[in-house]
């Protein structure tokens, strides 16, 4: 025996996990993605094909990676703030909701933009009209006119007070 031919018969190779085939859908479902993003992921080398269908190994693997890269780049903040009194816990409050009605004038803001540009009608599932206000505002022009044009002055009074909480911790 030489030692080319007892290196290669000792060689520690380590035993191959059987993979098997499984189909499109199967993978999608593991996944929770659509079946054409499994195509995608074959074409781009992300899985592997495997006798017609996608080798179960590279799903799990690709599973077990993209749950590392969520969990390893998921935001962790260095601490929690917790309200030491009510009155914190209803600035805490109050500020969570001005920030979410920022984010919804944010989003509502070039949607309506767009209705009221291509105006009332039925698109798809939807049906767009425009409905009058039941509020009634004073017509301050008019106001205006017709106490100068009577000689008074327009009465005026202070605005409400603006309720601004900033975070200073």
């Amino acid at each position: 025996m030489t030692i080319t031919e007892i290196t290669t018969s000792t060689s520690a190779t380590p035993a191959a996990v059987s993979d098997h085939t499984i189909s499109i859908a199967t993978a999608a479902t593991e996944l929770a993605v659509k079946e054409t993003t499994i195509r995608r992921y074959v074409r781009a080398g992300r899985l592997a094909p495997l006798a017609g269908g996608i080798s179960a190994n590279s799903v799990s693997a690709y599973a077990a990676a993209r749950t590392a890269n969520i969990t390893r780049t998921r935001f962790k903040p260095a601490h929690t703030y917790r309200p030491a009194s009510p009155i914190e816990a209803a600035c805490a409050a109050y500020n969570e909701g001005v920030e979410a009605r920022r984010a919804a004038d944010r989003t509502l803001r070039p949607a309506q933009k767009t209705l009221k540009a291509v105006g009332a009608g039925v698109y798809g599932p939807w049906a767009v009209e425009l409905v009058p206000s039941g509020r009634e505002t004073v017509d301050l022009d008019a106001v205006t006119r017709i106490l100068t044009g009577l000689g008074m002055d327009v009465p005026m009074k202070p605005v409400a007070d603006t309720l601004r909480v900033s975070w200073t911790g």
